[in-house]
C-alpha cells in the first residue's frame, strides 16, 4: 500500500465517521427537541440538567461575555502595541493608541445591540407574566367603545384617562 492509498483510506474513514456522527446528531437533536426542550419543562429541572436545559434553549447567552473578552484583548493589543511602536515608528504608535478609542466605540455599539435584545426579552417575559402567559399579540386590545369618556376601573372604581387599557391605581384591566 502506497502513501496516497494510506491517505485516501484515512479520508474515507473520516468521511464515513462524519456521516454517521451527523446522522446520530440529527436523531439526538430531534429526540431532545420533542422530549427535553419544550417550554412546558421550564423550571422542571435542577442542577446539571437545568444547566443543560438552559444551554440548549439559549436561556443564557454567552456572546456578551465573549465580546467583553475580545474587547479587553483588542484594547491591550492597541495600547501596548501603540506604546511599543511609539519608540520604533512614532506615527504607527500614535495610530494604534488612538485606535483603542475606535475599538471601544465599535464594541459599545455591539453591546448596545445586545442590551436591546436582552431588554426586549425581559419586556416579553414581563408582559407574559402580566397577561397570564398568553402572548400579547393575540389579545387584540380593542379601544373602548366611547373613547372620550373616562374609564372607570371595575376593581377599585378609580377614574382613568379616556382610552386607558389599565387602571393607574390597581393595574387592573379596564
Amino acid at each position: 500500500m502506497g502513501y496516497l492509498d494510506y491517505y485516501y483510506g484515512s479520508w474515507q474513514t473520516v468521511n464515513t465517521i462524519t456521516i454517521v456522527l451527523g446522522i446520530m446528531g440529527l436523531v439526538l437533536g430531534i429526540v431532545l427537541l420533542f422530549a427535553f426542550l419544550p417550554a412546558k419543562n421550564r423550571g422542571r429541572y435542577t442542577g446539571g440538567v437545568k444547566w443543560l436545559y438552559d444551554f440548549l434553549n439559549f436561556n443564557k447567552y454567552w456572546l456578551s461575555s465573549i465580546i467583553k473578552v475580545l474587547y479587553i484583548a483588542s484594547t491591550v493589543v492597541c495600547v501596548l502595541g501603540g506604546f511599543i511602536c511609539l519608540f520604533i515608528m512614532p506615527t504607527t504608535g500614535l495610530i494604534m493608541l488612538v485606535s483603542a478609542i475606535g475599538v471601544r466605540l465599535v464594541y459599545e455599539l455591539i453591546m448596545v445591540m445586545l442590551s436591546i435584545r436582552e431588554n426586549t426579552a425581559q419586556l416579553n417575559d414581563t408582559m407574559l407574566r402580566f397577561t397570564g402567559g398568553a402572548p400579547v399579540q393575540s389579545q387584540g386590545f380593542a379601544p373602548p367603545s366611547q373613547p372620550n369618556m373616562p374609564a372607570v376601573c371595575p376593581n377599585c372604581g378609580t377614574q382613568n384617562a379616556p382610552g386607558s387599557a389599565f387602571c393607574v391605581k390597581c393595574g387592573g384591566r379596564l
